[in-house]
């Protein structure tokens, strides 16, 4: 482990790995892995944007993104939701910030019922690689 770095970063990275590999759609039986994903996006987030660190809307996005994928629509649509009532705390970012959720919403809104793949993760759900 790298000095100083969270422990669920360390987790979250080969997690993205394994469900995304280089691409933006995730890999066939990795339901549980991109559960995780969103538990540990979202414990990041609450931390961070508790403390008023707007670092915390990377791990905020990626958050509904997993769950989204891993077919929880309802629980990512709920994220998004307190997503817009904590965006109130970042009077300058709020228009971005809600920008941001409407284009998780829409592509919520496109993906498949029937749990076929749908279409990529919102690009800025995409993490960046360390």
């Amino acid at each position: 482990m790298r000095l100083g770095l969270d422990p669920r970063i360390e987790r979250v990275q080969p997690l993205d790995w394994r469900v995304y590999g280089s691409g933006n759609t995730p890999q066939a039986g990795c339901l549980n892995e991109l559960v995780e994903m969103a538990q540990l996006h979202e414990e990041m987030a609450r931390e961070r944007l508790d403390q008023g660190d707007g670092r915390g809307w990377i791990d905020w996005y990626a958050a509904p993104t997993a769950l989204g994928a891993a077919g929880r629509i309802e629980e990512a649509r709920s994220l998004i939701s307190e997503g817009r009532q904590r965006a109130d705390g970042f009077v300058t970012s709020k228009p971005i910030i809600d920008r941001e959720l409407s284009e998780f919403e829409k592509w919520l809104r496109a993906k498949p019922v029937d749990g076929r793949p749908g279409p990529p993760r919102p690009k800025s759900a995409t993490p960046t690689k360390v």
